[in-house]
């Protein structure tokens, strides 16, 4: 991936504790499980994880830590030397995997403050969104999220509205509940998209019938 990480320990539901102990992500704490492919840190340092530890001694899980992490799109945290790090990465395009490209971004991501997310247009257009790989999805919903959250940003609403009206990106999760269902879709587009193969079932055997009385 680039950077080195250590594991510290893991639980009985497979989810693992590691830090990272090479490049500008030294120190930071990563919580996930066996299927994770990009290991995004959930908090600044071990002190940190330690100190949510603490308060939550009843928890069984690391998962359950995790819900405490020190990273949210809704709050982002100061921290502007990572944050300019991440954008020398991401400017340069200097990834050594889709793994790294992935962690890099959505840190940029967590770390924008709300007054800078004018800077997060860059992973919502071209020539980010034209990359064909699977991470980019996955970079690009984040940067919605922070757009969209508990600290909406009206501004944001015509690039996503462009964005949708890629079948790529049309499916994002939480399209209808966003700007208070403002991308949600009505009538009869709902009802054709979920019922489309009968639809279609319907019209062709229409068609056939009304074949028999021209032939």
């Amino acid at each position: 991936m680039g950077f080195e990480l250590l594991p510290l320990l893991t639980d009985t539901e497979d989810s693992y504790l590691l830090i990272y102990t090479t490049g500008f992500l030294k120190g930071k704490v990563v919580i996930t499980d066996l299927e994770a492919t990009a290991f995004i840190p959930s908090f600044k340092s071990i002190q940190s994880f330690l100190e949510v530890y603490f308060r939550n001694t009843d928890a069984t899980t690391l998962a359950y830590i995790d819900w405490n992490c020190d990273y949210d799109v809704d709050m982002p945290s100061d921290e502007p030397e990572i944050l300019r790090e991440c954008w020398k990465y991401i400017k340069a395009d200097n990834f050594v995997s889709e793994a790294q490209k992935v962690m890099i971004c959505c840190m940029a991501i967590y770390l924008t403050p709300l007054e800078q997310r004018d800077s997060l247009f860059y992973f919502l257009q071209s020539p980010f969104i034209d990359d064909e790989s699977e991470t980019t999805e996955t970079i690009v919903w984040e940067a919605i999220n922070s757009f969209t959250g508990d600290n909406p940003y009206p501004s944001a609403k015509p690039v996503i509205a462009a964005l949708f009206e890629a079948e790529k990106f049309n499916d994002y999760p939480y399209k209808d509940i966003i700007f208070d269902g403002e991308f949600k879709e009505k009538g009869f587009k709902v009802f054709w998209r979920e019922n489309q193969f009968w639809l279609v079932i319907l019209l062709l055997s229409l068609l056939l019938f009304i074949s028999r009385f021209f032939w």
